[in-house]
């Protein structure tokens, strides 16, 4: 059996009944990890990106960008955290936040793959980064909407049933075990064994 589509099935799965039965506590746990996500994107922006091109609107634009990732992210980490016994109205709050910050990441983005045009540097991984970035901040505007709990249990039957698939595929693709067996040859009698 492959082990690796066993255990994306059970991650699914188990992602998925979570988030069935646990929508608001899912909702705090992926605010956490976007802040995480944030908060990485933000040094990774500040460190390496940034050094890309010379050209300081450029520059100043991911120094913006990283910037204003870290400070979203680390209040989007903690933010659950600190108010985790609060009511679920405050946590909508913060995801409308990070999707705001996801808008004007996705602005900034692609002013700095404008500016990259000329450099010959390759802005495929840019572009991509905020086409995702602009679905992600949909997903969340409709997350903090009053059909927010619906929409994460949608979302958990799906995954639930991904995770199904992806066990069943596993199971179906196993390999099969050959075992040695014993041929004997009925007209000379030798016994062969393979």
């Amino acid at each position: 059996m492959d082990k690796k589509n066993l255990f994306y099935g059970i991650l699914f799965a188990v992602i998925g009944i979570c988030m069935l039965f646990a929508p608001k506590f899912c909702t705090n746990v992926i605010i956490a990890l976007l802040g995480i996500e944030g908060v990485v994107n933000g040094i990774y922006n500040l460190v390496y990106t940034r050094k890309l091109l010379p050209n300081s609107s450029f520059q100043y634009a991911i120094i913006i960008r990283g910037m204003l990732s870290i400070v979203i992210g680390l209040s989007a980490f903690f933010f659950p955290i600190v108010w985790a016994k609060t009511v679920f109205e405050i946590c909508k709050i913060m995801i409308r936040i990070y999707a705001i910050y996801l808008i004007v990441a996705t602005v900034l983005q692609l002013f700095a793959s404008a500016k990259m045009r000329d450099s010959g540097i390759e802005r495929k991984q840019f572009i991509q980064e905020s086409v995702i970035s602009l679905i992600g901040a949909v997903v969340l505007f409709i997350i903090a909407a009053k059909v927010g709990p619906l929409v994460i249990r949608i979302i958990g039957i799906v995954s639930l049933l991904l995770g199904a698939a992806y066990i069943i595929f596993a199971y179906k693709n196993r390999p099969i075990i050959q075992e040695g067996v014993e041929v004997v040859d009925d007209i000379s009698g030798d016994i062969e064994k393979t």
